[in-house]
C-alpha cells in the first residue's frame, strides 16, 4: 500500500490479504489469527488489535475465547482489563463502529478509542475484532470494515471447521488402532 491510498483502499487491500492468508493458514488457526491481526493493526494504524471467538449459547452460557492479540499489550492482556463488556457490546452492533473512550465507558480503561468490528456469518456472531487507538485518518467508513468483518468471520469459521474435522479424523484413527490392538 502506498501513502496516497485511501482508507477504503487499505480496507480492500487487507480484505484480499486475509482471503489469501485463509488459504495459506487454513490448518493453523493461531497463525492465521496473528497474521490477520498484524494486517489490521497496520491497515488502520492501531496500537494493538484483539481477536476473539464466541462460544456457547446466549446469556450465561456464552463466552469469549481470545484467539490473538497483536502486538502484545499489557493494557489489553492483563486479567483485570474490562474486555468482557466491550466484547458483549459488539454483539449489539449491526456494523463496525469507531468507539471513543466515553462510549462504551469500559473502553477508557484500555484505549482512547477503538475500531469495533463484529464478526458475523449470517445472523450468528462468530466473534469480534477490536483495534485499539487506530489512526482516525486511516479508518474508513464503517461499511468497509463491516464487510471486512464478514470476510474474517468466514475465514475463522472455515479454519474452525477444518480443525474440528482433523480432530474427528484423528480420534477415529485412534479408536481404530485401539480396536486392532
Amino acid at each position: 500500500m502506498s501513502p496516497e491510498d485511501t482508507a477504503a483502499d487499505r480496507v480492500t487491500g487487507v480484505t484480499l490479504e486475509v482471503m489469501q492468508l485463509a488459504l495459506l493458514y487454513a490448518d493453523d488457526l493461531p497463525q492465521l489469527c496473528q497474521r490477520v491481526l498484524a494486517r489490521v493493526t497496520s491497515a488502520c494504524g492501531a496500537r494493538a488489535a484483539l481477536l476473539v471467538r464466541c462460544e456457547g449459547g446466549v446469556g450465561a452460557a456464552h463466552r469469549h475465547v481470545v484467539l490473538g492479540l497483536h502486538p502484545a499489550d499489557d493494557r489489553v492482556a492483563e486479567p483485570a482489563t474490562p474486555l468482557a463488556p466491550l466484547l458483549t457490546h459488539t454483539h449489539r452492533l449491526d456494523a463496525a463502529r469507531l468507539w471513543h473512550a466515553q462510549s462504551p465507558p469500559a473502553l477508557a480503561a484500555v484505549a482512547q478509542q477503538a475500531l469495533a468490528i463484529p464478526l458475523r456469518v449470517g445472523d450468528r456472531q462468530q466473534g469480534a475484532l477490536l483495534a485499539f487507538d487506530p489512526d482516525p485518518a486511516r479508518v474508513s467508513e464503517p461499511a468497509d470494515w463491516t464487510a471486512f468483518g464478514h470476510t474474517v468471520a468466514l475465514c475463522m469459521r472455515h479454519a474452525l471447521i477444518l480443525e474440528d474435522r482433523e480432530r474427528l479424523a484423528s480420534e477415529a484413527v485412534g479408536e481404530a488402532r485401539e480396536r486392532e490392538a
